[in-house]
């Protein structure tokens, strides 16, 4: 079982390849990226069992997914350093990370020490990032490789120049429903004609089930001109998700 990053956290970043960034203040700014990739991904597929038919490690366009995310953040000149934190004994990740990580030139960086929990995975990253002298960390998801190079730099910008963390998002478009298990304190006309079947109440699984005739009763329709769904990467000062 490897507990240590594969790469020297120490060794030097090419400085040709670093276009330096500085905040609002204009004082020079070090940025690192993390990619928790230590999870399965068993919402994407049922049955990955091992962690070679993990979600990040499914073939896109020739390339496993998590080296499009990789080479996705490596094209930003104002992102250091790329950590990417596998699972304790993935076997999988060296391997199909192998040519990335020579074509790098000591801006990525892989270490197997994921948690359990991918809070516990992008902790280990950021104290890896902040020991190798990290202001700001980006933490963004192994498997969501499209994300364009003129969203991260307007994410970089745009938190750098406010001097706090921001996220890249998507307005919410579809109808959005609050929902409760029971009429208590619905109207009356509304406990009786709005209501929505539960997922499991009409899943053919769960049919004989007896908790398959439930519903759940929609309390009410939200706004949607303020709801925004949270993507990635999530960026931060690094010391503020240290004590997140």
């Amino acid at each position: 079982m490897v507990n240590k990053p594969l790469q020297n956290p120490q060794q030097p970043i090419d400085p040709a390849l670093r276009t330096p960034a500085f905040d609002a203040h204009g004082a020079a700014q070090t940025l690192h990226a993390v990619i928790p990739a230590a999870g399965r991904g068993q919402r994407f597929d049922p049955d990955a069992a091992s962690l070679a038919k993990a979600k990040q490690y499914h073939d896109l366009a020739g390339k496993a997914v998590i080296v499009r995310s990789i080479e996705a953040l490596l094209a930003v000149a104002r992102i250091d350093c790329v950590w990417v934190v596998l699972a304790p004994g993935d076997q999988e990740g060296p391997q199909r990370l192998a040519e990335a990580l020579s074509k790098a030139k000591g801006r990525l960086r892989i270490c197997h020490l994921g948690g359990a929990e991918r809070r516990d995975s992008v902790l280990a990253g950021v104290k890896l990032a902040v020991h190798a002298g990290a202001d700001w960390v980006m933490v963004h998801d192994a498997a969501r490789p499209l994300v364009s190079r003129q969203a991260l730099d307007r994410l970089i910008s745009s938190c750098f120049s406010l001097g706090s963390g921001g996220i890249l998002a998507l307005p919410v478009v579809d109808t959005v429903k609050r929902a409760r298990p029971d009429r208590d304190g619905l109207p009356r006309e509304q406990s009786t004609t709005d209501h929505a079947m539960t997922d499991w109440a009409i899943n053919d699984q769960a049919a004989t089930d007896q908790a398959a005739t439930a519903q759940t009763f929609i309390e009410q329709t939200m706004a949607r001109e303020r709801l925004w769904l949270a993507q990635t990467p999530q960026l931060f000062p690094a010391q503020r998700l240290i004590q997140a």
